[in-house]
């Protein structure tokens, strides 16, 4: 009996240990370093979620942008996103957007990269905030 429960527990425990390991991990980055490494950096509102596949995260999804820090897009894009560190984007909802080129004109998203709900982005718009402010005293 002991020995059932023994292999019951270790089959529980490696699918634990397989759920952490796709768990989404990134690298520290500062500010600074999630803006440089952005092809565009902005505000959008998300007007449709498609899912491409459910078991990758894979989404395709058309934003809105509102505000805008770094190169700015069309007044609607594209953006992908897909596995573990896929961003969960809602439709109606408001995200500060950290966007890479892809091939094919569109842009991808990933919670490493900084893309995060504005009312989750409240350090990150300030940066932004600031170093605009900074930027336009500069040309006074």
């Amino acid at each position: 009996m002991i020995r059932i429960q023994l292999v019951a527990l270790i089959f529980v425990a490696n699918g634990v240990v397989s759920q952490v390991a796709q768990a989404c991990t990134c690298v520290s980055m500062t500010q600074a370093q999630k803006f440089a490494r952005a092809d565009v950096v902005a505000i959008g509102v998300v007007e449709r979620v498609t899912v491409l596949d459910s078991k990758t995260g894979s989404t395709e999804t058309l934003l809105r942008t509102d505000q805008t820090w770094k190169n700015s897009p069309a007044d609607h894009i594209t953006v992908s996103t897909d596995g573990t560190c896929a961003v969960s984007f809602v439709v109606g909802r408001k995200f500060l957007l950290y966007l890479k080129r892809i091939a094919g004109g569109g842009y991808a998203a990933d919670r490493c990269g900084g893309t995060a709900k504005v009312e989750d982005a409240k350090r990150a718009l300030h940066w932004l905030n600031s170093r605009k402010e900074r930027s336009s005293e500069r040309k006074r």
